[in-house]
């Protein structure tokens, strides 16, 4: 029987390579995804990405956008914040409160009842 220590340190060699795996699945996954957001920004002639978090911006825009569009009601901004890092998890809240500004100031989104909370433009 192989002393207790051994199959510690066998368990925590397993859990080190498993750790680096994800790493590197994770930084594949980000690679795609920016990969993705090139593509549709060439589909759609938008040509405003002129910094490299000019890319993140657009894939965060489009991510609230998105939800906005498929919600039945307003969105808060929490809600909001938490599905965008599904599409860009490094981003701050700071940033994520600067492009929903920028947002709104483009007339892209408006601020729904209710501290927080946001929607689509009505339409006139």
């Amino acid at each position: 029987m192989a002393p207790l220590a051994s199959i510690e340190s066998e368990l925590l060699r397993r859990l080190s390579e498993i750790e680096s795996q994800i790493a590197d699945l994770e930084a594949e996954r980000n690679a795609l995804q920016r990969l993705i957001a090139k593509v549709r920004l060439e589909e759609s002639g938008n040509k405003d990405v002129k910094r490299r978090n000019s890319l993140s911006r657009i894939i965060v825009e489009g991510k609230i956008l998105e939800l906005l569009k498929s919600s039945s009601g307003p969105v808060s901004g929490n809600v909001l914040y938490k599905s965008t890092l599904s599409v860009v998890p490094s981003l701050k809240d700071v940033t994520f409160r600067s492009y929903l500004h920028r947002m709104k100031e483009k007339g892209l989104i408006e601020p729904a009842k209710g501290i927080g909370f946001w929607r689509m433009p009505k339409t006139q």
